[in-house]
């Protein structure tokens, strides 16, 4: 009864170990946190079906390394489920936390052989063995988890990289492959003599040790990523700031010379006034509104990014011939951060005049409308396109620029951007007085 109750309390310490791996790994939630530690409840009750034997009288710990690999891996790829992210973070994440979970305990039962001078089939049989072999593999693993998360794998607070399926499959194949040598080494284990337990013990190290440093260059090239991504992206905020600068050095320029001229058109009106030439007056001063030009320096709706970003795709429109027809209204303060604004509103805006520019000159526009209503900050574009430009695979929009790059941002990284705002993002198509019109809506909660 000794070993059950002890089993019972450290199952606890283990399932909160996975718990602290999984969510440090994929950090996204996809259901409220009270869900997912029902789920982790779950989890626990039946593994507890699983290795405890209810039918005998008392009830043991029988556990079957087969049964318990299987059973292992599936729930850690369930209990992934309950995050956003990819599929292969998903069996890295239930690999890994495998790995650390069955080394803790062969590692220890090894070590427990070698110190004992006895065979593990028989230190499992002896309570005095067992007891504190179990102890000491579960609060190994939960040190295994808290040097991992807390040391080697800090997540980047930026962008949600994604790796390419050649990086992550080389990745995953180290811990799969780990998997399988430490479950052969299992099922021999009991069989083998003390004398060749060292040998099995330094395997087991190593494996680990390997499994580690993986996972530790997989997270500096997930940072790496990230870093390259930030820089993409504050390369197109530079951008769009100089832009910003010269249509507002432009500006200014023009009102100078516009306050110079203006001397002299008060000068010949004071004259017509004073001569009461009231028709030549009227019509000297129509003539100055009809052909005075003002350069627009673009918007100011307070939000320097979104000012420099719209100003910029403003200059843009211009040199393409696309009319942008723009409806801001925002508050003083936008709690938003400038990165996702900068992913958002360039990338939806690169893809209006993408679409634009394969039209004629007359049917080139672009309807926005940024708004700020009950904490919730909601954008609008709308733009017509050519309909064999748009390619749509099973509800989702394909890219059809050549370089598939970094090329652009998506607007799947768009979605995932809003979705960090628990906000929604849809897009659509519309006819509208005989023209197609492609529509997409976002709406951030701050």
């Amino acid at each position: 009864m000794t070993i059950i109750i002890t089993y019972l309390i450290t199952n606890m310490i283990r399932t909160y170990s996975i718990y602290c791996f999984i969510g440090n790994l994929l950090q996204k939630k996809r259901f409220t946190s009270r869900v997912i530690i029902m789920a982790y409840g779950i989890y626990y009750f039946l593994t507890i079906l699983i290795n405890v034997n209810f039918i005998n009288s008392p009830p043991n710990l029988t556990i079957n390394p087969s049964l318990n690999m299987v059973f292992n891996l599936f729930m850690g790829f369930i209990m992934a489920l309950f995050y956003k992210t990819a599929f292969y973070k998903r069996l890295l994440a239930t690999s890994f936390i495998y790995i650390l979970s069955i080394a803790s305990e062969y590692y220890t039962a090894a070590a427990i052989g070698f110190l004992f001078q006895t065979p593990i089939s028989a230190a499992i049989s002896k309570i005095d063995l067992l007891i504190p072999g179990i102890i000491v593999s579960t609060l190994l693993m939960l040190g295994f988890v808290k040097l991992i998360n807390c040391s080697l794998f800090k997540r980047p607070d930026t962008y949600d990289s994604k790796l390419p399926r050649s990086y992550w499959l080389a990745v995953f194949l180290v811990p799969a492959s780990s998997t399988y040598i430490l479950h052969v080494l299992v099922t021999q284990i009991y069989s083998e003599k003390v004398k060749e337990l060292l040998s099995i013990e330094i395997i087991i190290l190593i494996l680990l040790v390997i499994n580690i440093l993986i996972f530790y260059l997989y997270n500096n090239l997930i940072k790496e990523e990230s870093i390259i991504y930030e820089n993409i992206l504050l390369t197109q905020q530079n951008d769009a700031f100089q832009k910003q600068a010269k249509l507002i050095h432009k500006f200014q320029e023009d009102i100078r010379g516009q306050k110079h001229d203006m001397k002299h058109h008060l000068s010949v009106i004071e004259t017509l006034a004073e001569q009461r030439q009231i028709e030549v007056l009227l019509e000297y001063v129509n003539g100055i509104i009809e052909f005075t030009h003002i350069t627009e320096s673009g918007i100011a709706c307070g939000d320097i990014v979104i000012d420099a970003i719209v100003n910029s795709k403003l200059y843009l429109a211009s040199q393409q011939d696309t009319k942008l027809k723009l409806h801001i209204e925002l508050p003083d303060i936008l709690h938003i951060n400038q990165m996702d604004l900068t992913i958002i509103l360039g990338n939806l805006l690169d893809n209006a005049l993408e679409a634009c520019i394969k039209l004629p000159v007359e049917e080139r526009l672009i309807l926005v409308d940024i708004s700020y209503h009950h904490k919730a900050l909601s954008i609008e574009i709308r733009n017509p396109y050519h309909v064999q430009s748009l390619d749509i695979r099973d509800g989702k929009i394909y890219s059809t620029k050549k370089d598939q790059g970094w090329h652009g941002i998506g607007l799947n990284n768009v979605k995932q951007t809003v979705e960090k705002y628990k906000g929604v993002f849809e897009y659509f198509t519309s006819e509208e007085n005989g023209k197609n019109f492609f529509i997409v809506q976002a709406l951030l909660y701050q």
